[in-house]
């Protein structure tokens, strides 16, 4: 198994990389076209957030790829890569993309709490 994930590696770090700017990139779209307009939270509360769901995806894909790769039996001193380089990368990917999907989905239900209060129940004044 050690030998097939040594040839995948740089692959799957091309992979990775191909991702992680395909996530950017639609985290500034997500935010100038669905966050901005109907004005859910600023640009810092943004970031925040979002460094919030990274920070909790990276210890968790830090600690489980770093277990995985050195529980096997032919560990060596350098296991601790995989989680650096391999599960992390995946997760911090995974957590905008659920960043971006919270705050979607709350932001929608904002919106449709705001736009419902701010109309007059009745018609007739």
């Amino acid at each position: 198994m050690s030998a097939i994930i040594d040839k995948l590696f740089p692959s799957i770090m091309f992979i990775e990389t191909v991702l992680l700017t395909l996530v950017i990139f639609s985290t500034l779209y997500f935010y100038l076209n669905c966050i901005k307009p109907k004005h859910i939270v600023g640009p810092s509360v943004y970031v925040l957030i979002l460094m919030v769901f990274v920070s909790l995806g990276l210890a968790v894909a830090w600690d489980l790829g770093i277990k995985l790769a050195c529980s096997t039996s032919n560990s060596q001193s350098h296991c601790g890569v995989w989680g650096f380089f391999i599960t992390g990368p995946i997760s911090v990917s995974l957590a905008i993309i659920l960043a971006e999907l919270v705050l979607y989905l709350g932001g929608y239900i904002f919106y449709i709490i705001t736009r419902n209060k701010a109309k007059p129940t009745s018609g007739f004044s």
